[in-house]
């Protein structure tokens, strides 16, 4: 990335808050605390910034409640289209977890970053929308994530950042290439195929990322897959096996991967000067002295442009 090019950085909060929960174990306060979470996610925020200085960076989280695509597969296990819920999972283990997401927030209010998070709606699809929007004014797009689902957004200026110990790189869609048989774009048709056990998306029995990348190589959408299917009633290729009776299910499933836009979202502000002091209160507070007010204001303050 040039000097001169404009980038933002967008972090799946939930990701990094995810990764630092299960990371960093036993870290409390003298007053019984955890806080293990909110220390691991500063640090790895901190390390970030100054690896990548970028000109603009936010973090986006989930919001609470039953999204639209809660909704639509509840309609469909009605229908007998899918037969498990959306992200039908048992979260057990994350005591405090959304205690330390709030602390987190307070966090970035006193480094003045700006955060996302809207009732019932997906950090993915906000995600997206920045994307796009970001994309169109000429921005370098840079996501901290592990979400295949952000694979689809590889077809604008947009890399994801997987650090790796000391292996850090980008993956861009010329990496997507080189790993798939297939463009970005068609990553939510291929996606319609295989489903997705960490969302709990039923794909077509047998059909793995190999086969579904195969399959839509040669029909190029799902559109015309599935229009081969409803003429012939079952197709039989790459050793995989569509019916017509299929199509629902993938039409749905095409629905849940493909992101959304996410209307009234806030500008994100290139970087401003941190409140020190409210920084200093918090770090005292939640014990974790081991960052320092001039750590932070090192990489924010000093890629103020």
């Amino acid at each position: 990335m040039s000097k001169e090019e404009k980038s933002l950085v967008i972090v799946d909060g939930n990701y990094l808050m995810y990764r630092s929960f299960w990371g960093v174990r036993g870290l409390v306060t003298s007053y019984g605390l955890a806080v293990n979470a909110t220390f691991g996610f500063l640090v790895s925020f901190r390390k970030l910034l100054d690896d990548l200085r970028p000109t603009k960076i936010c973090v986006v989280f989930d919001g609470r409640g039953k999204t639209w695509r809660h909704k639509l597969v509840e309609k469909a296990v009605e229908d007998g289209v899918t037969e498990k819920t959306y992200k039908d999972r048992t979260k057990t283990g994350l005591e405090n977890f959304y205690e330390q997401l709030g602390f987190t927030q307070k966090f970035m209010k006193a480094l003045r970053i700006r955060t996302y998070q809207k009732p019932a709606t997906e950090s993915d699809d906000i995600i997206g929308t920045l994307v796009r929007k970001y994309d169109a004014k000429g921005y370098r797009v840079i996501l901290f994530t592990k979400d295949k689902d952000f694979y689809q957004l590889l077809k604008y200026n947009c890399a994801l950042y997987k650090p790796d110990g000391v292996n850090r790189k980008y993956y861009d869609d010329s990496d997507f290439r080189k790993q798939y048989v297939i463009g970005p774009k068609q990553w939510c048709a291929a996606c319609s195929l295989t489903g997705d056990g960490s969302d709990t998306i039923m794909g077509i029995r047998g059909i793995g990322e190999k086969k579904a990348g195969l399959l839509i190589k040669e029909y190029k959408t799902l559109k015309n897959l599935i229009k081969d299917v409803k003429n012939n009633k079952h197709i039989h290729k790459y050793g995989a096996s569509i019916r017509d009776e299929d199509i629902p299910r993938l039409r749905l499933n095409y629905k849940l991967k493909k992101l959304v836009d996410v209307p009234g979202l806030k500008s994100v502000p290139k970087m401003r000067k941190i409140n020190g002091k409210l920084l200093k209160k918090m770090l005292k507070k939640y014990e974790m002295e081991s960052l320092s007010v001039m750590q932070f204001r090192h990489v924010i303050e000093g890629n103020i442009k």
